[in-house]
């Protein structure tokens, strides 16, 4: 299962290489022949990938050849990316240097083009016929945040046993509370020593037993009437089963193999409901991912075979969410950043945020019970993983993903590591393909400086540093020798007191006097309280899209302002700002010049902020405002009638603004009203007085 998005790979690296944007740098370079014969050899590897993936299950030989093409594909995104930085550096480089940096990208790119061709030639050792991907359309379903009796199906004779209501309504007749406790793993019998009523779902027996004060209720699997129930329910629109005999009797093949496992059956009737092609029923029930041998209560080749009926685009982003720990909740800010930074976000149409793309991704795979959605929120939502599908996930990037569940040797691309649970030793030894890093730290058990100055000289292709809770005093200076990173978190570091240049300067010690070539676009400092001042060359960060500062109890924004003064030319689409006491008035250098391009902004917790600069009125692209918990914050700034992009405004614990911004009465109306979507807490609680 490990090589099982070769194709997807390849799909994705040809795209980009057929790019308007690698014709012109293939031309720059003069390596447009060269180019042209990558593309024709990956294409030739592409076309027979699918039935490779087919067949790797049976035949070991065929695995490793998927291996071999997946890093030759990696390699070949990685040179990709290379060439993207090399033609911004051609700009400013001196005639001699051009040739000599021409001349070495042209050897890259040739044994890149040797490489692919002894994978041509060992393909030949296997009989693999060309396939084209086919994928499932999708439709929507209906759904609703509660549970309906008539939705639960079977489990009748588990209720007789437990007589569940009864018991909850004698138990609960004087006391305070009543826990569940749904899917427990935890088996230190001292944490189970504190409490007196509790009911444990698990799949382990060993908490079974440490839990249990009586003997466990074993529930059985579902029973073949009820799981073909289910499987129908979800498969179909209400009464639609009863027009197709021929799916029914298909979907009847596909209920028995899933011997008896809801969730098996809730993500097959998902994943099916979005077609009615009988082609499509019949590649489900016939899949060879049957036949693997299946261990009891192992339903991964169900499973699996969802995954495999994913559209190309989503497969790698399911895959990457394997790197969380099991039961983590995620939000999907945090999640479509982190596949933007990977360039997993593909789409069809021109224009289209990514932000947009990755929230249409999240809904495909809440539609196909892939994700299950925990909360949501008026600008987040967030989401987990059921431990079986985490355990899909993984099967798919054994090789490619460490997280704090898992140990690999392999490749990996992916890494997470907690410090609170993992000993630095334990780093995997293979770091050359590694694209993502989150390094944990919790409880400051580690030297965060060292270790992250040890992976980043073994990484070389960072894409994603997500530090948290590290507690380094220093970033490492070697961080300037990420030339591909694109997204960096700095959160919950206590201990950090300034950051270097070398964050800003990416790229600066590439050719000196560069300071503006970097491939950065996230930069999140987050609970960095002995923090006292952003470092100065921020200003060159002319590719960032999303800034995020919060929580920085000691940081002086008014310091060195001249000194970050920078023309319109920035490319800022994303700016929060908030939990920073020190500050009684915005500056305008925090746009950073990207007054023509800021779309989103959130100012929340500036307890000592009076009122917002008249420089917002020339923001003209802002789409979305929130002001939060600014006590002393009395009006809008002015001209604020004047931002016609202005979409969504909300406000809230903001008393003085609150008061003035009463709809048709408030002081302040008339500056806000033509706001389609606006939101303030005086709208509800119109009688409130804090002034």
């Amino acid at each position: 299962m490990a090589e099982s998005f070769a194709f997807e790979i390849a799909a994705k690296v040809l795209k980009k290489l057929g790019s308007a944007t690698y014709e012109r740098i293939s031309l720059a370079w003069d390596v447009r022949e060269e180019f042209e014969k990558l593309k024709l050899t990956l294409a030739a590897i592409k076309s027979v990938v699918l039935d490779a993936e087919q067949q790797q299950a049976r035949n070991h030989e065929i695995s490793h050849w998927l291996h071999k093409v997946k890093d030759a594909c990696y390699e070949t995104e990685d040179l990709k990316d290379e060439f993207e930085i090399q033609a911004l550096r051609r700009q400013v480089l001196e005639q001699g240097s051009i040739l000599a940096c021409r001349f070495r990208m042209g050897n890259k790119i040739k044994k890149a083009n040797e490489m692919l061709n002894e994978i041509t030639a060992n393909k030949a050792k296997f009989p693999l016929t060309q396939k084209h991907e086919t994928n499932v359309s999708h439709r929507e379903r209906e759904t609703y945040s509660f549970v309906k009796t008539s939705s639960v199906i079977g489990r009748d004779e588990a209720k007789q046993h437990i007589e569940l209501h009864k018991v909850l309504q004698d138990c609960l007749n004087g006391k305070r509370f009543f826990m569940v406790l749904d899917d427990v793993w935890n088996e230190d019998k001292k944490k189970w020593t504190q409490w007196s009523r509790i009911i444990v779902t698990t799949r382990s027996r060993k908490v079974a037993t440490i839990t249990g004060t009586i003997p466990p209720y074993d529930l059985e699997h579902l029973s073949y009437d009820n799981c073909l129930s289910l499987f129908l329910k979800l498969a179909f629109k209400e009464g639609e089963e009863k027009q197709d005999d021929n799916l029914v009797r298909i979907g009847e093949g596909i209920v028995q193999k899933c011997k008896g496992v809801a969730l098996a059956m809730k993500t097959l009737g998902s994943l099916l409901c979005s077609t009615r092609v009988q082609h499509d029923w019949e590649l489900v029930r016939d899949s060879e991912l049957w036949k693997l041998k299946q261990e009891e209560n192992d339903i991964l080749p169900a499973l699996k075979l969802s995954y495999d009926h994913l559209p190309w685009y989503l497969k790698q982003c399911f895959a990457f969410c394997s790197v969380f720990p099991k039961d983590l909740e995620f939000n999907d800010i945090f999640l479509i950043s982190l596949w933007k930074a990977n360039g997993f976000l593909q789409s069809p149409y021109e224009n289209e945020e990514p932000e947009d793309i990755g929230k249409r991704y999240i809904q495909e795979l809440l539609s196909r019970s892939l994700f299950h959605q925990v909360e949501d929120m008026p600008f987040h939502s967030s989401f987990k993983m059921h431990d079986l599908v985490h355990d899909l996930a993984f099967s798919v990037v054994q090789n490619e993903v460490n997280s704090c569940n898992h140990y690999s040797t392999g490749n990996v691309q992916y890494l997470l590591f907690d410090l609170s649970k993992q000993d630095a030793s334990q780093l995997p030894n293979n770091l050359r393909r590694l694209q993502s890093l989150l390094l944990l730290d919790g409880e400051g058990k580690a030297d965060s400086e060292s270790l992250i100055a040890k992976v980043i000289s073994r990484s070389k292709h960072l894409r994603v540093l997500h530090l948290s809770g590290c507690s380094f005093k220093h970033l490492p200076n070697n961080i300037r020798y990420l030339k591909q990173l694109r997204y960096l978190n700095l959160a919950c570091n206590g201990n950090t007191k300034r950051l270097p240049n070398s964050i800003c300067n990416l790229q600066k010690n590439l050719l000196e006097g560069i300071r503006n070539l970097t491939a950065i676009r996230e930069l999140y400092i987050d609970e960095c309280n002995n923090l006292i001042s952003l470092p100065q060359g921020l200003k060159y960060l002319t590719t960032l899209q999303t800034l995020a500062i919060s929580d920085c109890e000691k940081l002086d924004l008014t310091n060195g302002e001249l000194d970050l003064e920078r023309k319109e030319d920035g490319s800022l689409r994303k700016l929060a700002i908030g939990g920073v006491p020190k500050l009684e008035s915005l500056p305008q250098w925090i746009l950073l010049g990207s007054t023509k391009t800021l779309q989103h902004l959130f100012i929340s917790n500036l307890e000592n902020v009076l009122t917002l600069p008249a420089w917002f009125q020339h923001i003209t692209s802002l789409q979305i405002l929130y002001i939060r918990n600014c006590l002393k914050l009395s009006s809008p700034p002015e001209g604020m009638q004047d931002l016609a992009a202005l979409k969504i405004l909300r406000i809230e614990g903001c008393p003085k603004l609150n008061k003035k911004c009463i709809e048709e009465t408030g002081e302040v109306w008339s500056k806000v009203a033509h706001v389609p979507d606006f939101y303030c807490e005086a709208m509800k609680t119109s009688t409130t007085d804090d002034e």
